[in-house]
């Protein structure tokens, strides 16, 4: 059996080769194959220089050289050369834990009944300022599956994982479906691809091996000051809103739709937290997030930074005179703080 890893990559030569070591170390059994499909998305750095000097020193490695056009084409290139039984999409800065993860997986892929179409995986989230202590990794032994059923079950049942990273899926049935990453969705186009992907999943595994490494670090998204891009954020998420309906109406399931939609509005309205907005500005955000009906968030939701949002938002002036201590203040006391404890 072959996986096919895919490895988008921009501008990220100072964790590339963390990533692509921890592949290459992977053991396998007799007859099991991995594809190496990386894509350089037009960095500006050394990234390209590194996959080309692995490409050459490394047969199972492809590299596509591609102008910046984003993860959703760079993933879809790669896709359209895979040749495994499987495909597993990994980011330039993570990297897989143990070095007999995929030995494991293949088994459980293996393992007979009706085809598994996604297999669900864990991670585990090691931060920036902290040694990444890897020696309590040492080989993956006893694995637990903790559901075992058709993607639409999964899905309302809440298990759904938007992460690209966390679903190894079977590619006869991403080539069955047509199924390729909206390239008009600038985030969670992930989450738009595993929605479609489910929804006519057969089976869907979901276990507790943590085997993915996802690095947090300070360049992530989560404490970028650029209030360009954190404005373009929150715009993103709204604009990939109706293609993310399209795809929860498939399931004609509205608990789950619900969920999924207010889980939308938490991302939204976290997010008006950091960005200097005008109120006005600001005003209308919350009242766009009304109208699509991503908010209110607790009507599933019942946690209690989920309650204090719900509450902010149904005061939208308090909430917005909020934000700037939030932003000025608790942000750069907590930042290092979060990077260095998790």
């Amino acid at each position: 059996m072959k996986i096919s890893v895919i490895i988008p990559v921009y501008n990220c030569e100072k964790f590339l080769e963390r990533c692509l070591n921890s592949v290459l170390r992977q053991r396998l059994d007799d007859g099991d194959e991995l594809q190496i499909i990386t894509v350089d998305d037009g960095s500006t750095d050394g990234s390209g220089a590194i996959l080309d000097r692995y490409a050459t020193e490394h047969s199972n490695i492809q590299v596509i050289h591609q102008p910046n056009q984003g993860v959703s084409a760079a993933r879809n290139h790669a896709l359209d050369r895979a040749e495994g039984d499987y495909i597993h999409f990994m980011d330039s800065d993570d990297f897989l834990v143990y070095d007999n993860s995929y030995q494991k997986l293949l088994e459980i892929l293996k393992s007979g009944g009706d085809p598994i179409d996604v297999l669900r995986i864990q991670f585990v989230t090691f931060y920036e300022s902290n040694a990444l202590e890897l020696d309590q990794y040492k080989e993956l032994n006893e694995i637990e599956i903790e559901f075992d059923g058709t993607g639409r079950e999964c899905c309302h049942q809440l298990l759904f994982d938007g992460y690209a990273c966390a679903s190894i899926c079977r590619r006869e049935l991403v080539e069955q479906l047509n199924l390729r990453f909206d390239t008009h969705v600038r985030l969670s186009e992930d989450a738009l691809f595993n929605l479609v992907l489910y929804n006519y999943a057969k089976r869907v595994v979901r276990i507790d091996a943590a085997v993915y490494g996802y690095y947090k670090h300070s360049a992530s998204a989560t404490f970028t000051k650029d209030k360009k891009r954190l404005r373009q954020m929150i715009d993103n998420m709204f604009d990939s809103l109706p293609p993310t309906i399209a795809a929860l109406d498939l399931y004609e399931d509205p608990y789950f739709k619900k969920y999924r939609m207010e889980t939308q509005g938490i991302g939204i309205g976290e997010r008006l937290f950091k960005v200097p907005l005008p109120l006005g500005a600001f005003l209308r955000y919350i009242k766009r997030g009304y109208d699509y009906g991503i908010f209110p968030v607790m009507e599933i939701h019942d946690g209690p930074n989920e309650k204090y949002l719900d509450w902010l938002l149904k005061h939208p002036f308090l909430y917005w005179l909020l934000s700037f201590p939030y932003r000025y203040v608790f942000i750069p006391l907590i930042k290092p703080l979060i990077l260095k404890n998790g």
